[in-house]
């Protein structure tokens, strides 16, 4: 087990309490401190479980989960409006915020800025709300209501300062947020009239310029964002049956996924990407209900897939290259409807949430 750092910093942890509650405008200056904090002071995560399950914190289905990728923190977005951040420093972990009343509808998706300390949430009361993380308790930054329907998914770039939402309105909002620190994002474009159905899902390639869309409309829209503005690359519009609920790229292979309500996940080959539509590399149908979310892990030769079925796949992808994957757990700890997997960049970790209402926390490293 990690053990706890037991002295604190004070020094820099009343740093952080004075730039964090003085008036301060420039809001970067307080970024780099608690960025400077948490390096300092927060403990190791502890890694000494297998599976640890996050119950009745929240009411109703947890429909999304994100973890950050340099902090211990750990974001849950839920059908009964709320929005927790656990603390997985701890063992359990627990519960650092609970954001309650800030949505009235359900919380559907929650990512985290790569490098502010910015949590952004969607939600089906049609807006999304850009979180102040470095502030105890989080404050309500800027509340964002471009769509007109429910809201489905968030996601930032890894690098530029683009956030991107999709809707149930059937578009795709790219906002700019290089002024984040000290003026809402803005509009840069409102992609239209693409998909003729729900927008359920957005990606961004951690490189290329590049970024997916998913629909109920059965299909997956490539754009290349380097034009001005957007343009369709690739329309993906028959490889599946039923509604595309989830899409993935991996960060380092030259690869992406596709999920769908038809039970099956599609493995693409993009390496040829800039010249020639993606081609299915592999087409697994290894689920016996809907597909809901995939992701692949950054560090490892993983990638989860989770169902209906109630269940969690982790495949074994190290030798992609030359045959399929290979299921490495059939995970089947959920009671009712697996919704979302979340991969932590560099630790093996994997998040799964539920219809159960509850979360479950697996080290992969111990099964």
């Amino acid at each position: 087990m990690i053990k706890n750092k037991q002295n604190p910093k004070i020094s820099a942890a009343f740093v952080f309490w004075f730039i964090q509650n003085a008036n301060i405008p420039t809001n970067p200056l307080r970024h780099v401190v608690w960025k400077i904090f948490w390096l300092l002071n927060h403990q190791p995560i502890c890694m000494n479980f297998m599976k640890q399950r996050l119950q009745k914190h929240h009411t109703k289905a947890v429909m999304s989960v994100a973890f950050h990728q340099s902090f211990p923190l750990l974001a849950t977005g839920s059908a009964d409006n709320s929005t927790i951040i656990y603390d997985i420093s701890t063992s359990p972990p627990t519960i650092k915020h609970h954001l309650k009343g800030d949505h009235t509808g359900w919380v559907n998706s929650v990512a985290f800025h790569p490098s502010f300390p910015l949590l952004v949430t969607g939600s089906a009361d049609k807006s999304i709300i850009l979180y102040d993380i470095s502030t105890s308790p989080p404050t309500i930054k800027y509340r964002l209501k471009h769509h007109t329907n429910f809201v489905r998914s968030v996601a930032f770039h890894l690098s530029l300062p683009l956030l991107a939402t999709s809707s149930c309105d059937c578009s795709t909002i790219l906002y700019n947020i290089s002024n984040i620190s000290i003026s809402p994002p803005t509009v840069k474009y409102h992609l239209k009239n693409n998909h003729i159905d729900s927008v359920f899902s957005v990606v961004f390639h951690p490189s290329l310029p590049l970024l997916v869309t998913s629909s109920y409309d059965k299909s997956a829209i490539f754009y290349d964002i380097s034009t001005l503005p957007p343009t369709v690359k690739h329309h993906l519009k028959h490889d599946h049956t039923n509604c595309i609920n989830s899409v993935a790229f991996h960060p380092s292979l030259p690869l992406f996924a596709t999920c769908s309500f038809d039970g099956s996940t599609i493995l693409y080959d993009i390496s040829n990407i800039s010249t020639s539509p993606p081609t299915i590399k592999h087409h697994l149908k290894h689920h016996t209900g809907f597909v809901r979310s995939i992701a692949f892990h950054p560090s490892f030769p993983l990638f989860a897939t989770c169902s209906d079925d109630k269940s969690t796949i982790l495949y074994d992808i190290s030798n992609i290259s030359i045959s399929p994957p290979i299921v490495k757990h059939h995970l089947k700890h959920h009671t009712s409807n697996v919704l979302f997997v979340a991969l932590h960049t560099s630790l093996p970790l994997l998040a799964t949430s539920s219809w159960d209402k509850s979360i479950i926390l697996y080290n992969l490293d111990n099964m």
